[in-house]
C-alpha cells in the first residue's frame, strides 16, 4: 500500500500590520509613555546612509497598514500642512500606498519650488489614491509657519492657499505640523519670538482659519 506521506505543519504566519488587532488606546498610551526612548534607528542594509535607516519602537504596536488607513479615508479629502517634516511625511505615505498590491497614485497637480508658490488657489501638491474599492485625494500645502508672511525668507516656504475657501470647502481632515522653525519667529529688534505666550498666540491665529469652517483639523 502507498506510505503515508509525512505532514508538516507549516510555520504560523507572522501578522502583518493589516491582520494585527493590536491597535488600540492602550497601545497608544504605552507609545506615548516611553517617548520612544525604547525605540532605535535600525540600518535596513549595509550601505548605513540616512535613508535606510528606520525607526523600530516595539510598544507602538504594528507598522502602517495601507488597507486600514485607505478604508479609514475612503471617499475623504485629506490635507497635509507644514514644513518639510510633513513633506517627508507626504512622500512616504505616497510611496507606501504606490507600493502596495492593488493601489495606486495620480498626480493631479504639482509645483513644489521654494522661490514660489502655486497660483489660482492651489496648493502644492493634488494625488488621486486608490485601492480597490477605497478612494481619496490627498494634498500637500508647504508652510512652514502655518500661516503668515512675516516669518522665514523663502517665499515658496510660506504658501497661504490651503485656508482660502477654495481649498478648504473641498477639504475633510487637515493634518498640521509647525514649530520647527522658532529661529525665524523674530521682534522687530531681531530676538527670537520664543516664548510660550507667543506660541500660544500663534497656534490660536492658525486654528481660526478652519474655526468655522466644516473640516478636522489634526
Amino acid at each position: 500500500p502507498p506510505t503515508k506521506k509525512a505532514i508538516t505543519k507549516a510555520a504560523p504566519k507572522e501578522k502583518s500590520a493589516c491582520d494585527a488587532v493590536t491597535y488600540s488606546d492602550e497601545t497608544s498610551a504605552a507609545c506615548v509613555r516611553d517617548r520612544f526612548r525604547f525605540g532605535q534607528w535600525l540600518a535596513q542594509d549595509d550601505r548605513m546612509s540616512c535613508n535606510t535607516f528606520e525607526y523600530v519602537n516595539q510598544t507602538c504596536g504594528p507598522q502602517f497598514c495601507v488597507d486600514i488607513f485607505m478604508r479609514t479615508i475612503h471617499d475623504q479629502v485629506i490635507m497635509l500642512v507644514g514644513d518639510s517634516t510633513m513633506f517627508g511625511v507626504f512622500n512616504t505615505l505616497m510611496e507606501a500606498i504606490e507600493n502596495h498590491p492593488g493601489c495606486s497614485t495620480k498626480e493631479e497637480y504639482k509645483h513644489y519650488n521654494r522661490k514660489s508658490c502655486p497660483k489660482d488657489d492651489k496648493v502644492n501638491f493634488e494625488v488621486s489614491v486608490v485601492c480597490g474599492q477605497y478612494r481619496a485625494q490627498v494634498l500637500y500645502n508647504r508652510h512652514d509657519h502655518g500661516t503668515g508672511q512675516q516669518y522665514g525668507k523663502d517665499r515658496g516656504s510660506r504658501c497661504e492657499a490651503w485656508h482660502g475657501p477654495a481649498v478648504l470647502n473641498k477639504t475633510d481632515v487637515v493634518v498640521m505640523t509647525f514649530g520647527a522653525h522658532l529661529e525665524e519667529h523674530k521682534d522687530e529688534s531681531g530676538s527670537t519670538l520664543g516664548s510660550t505666550e507667543h506660541w500660544r498666540s500663534h497656534s490660536q491665529t492658525v486654528a481660526a482659519l478652519v474655526k468655522d469652517r466644516a473640516v478636522k483639523l489634526v
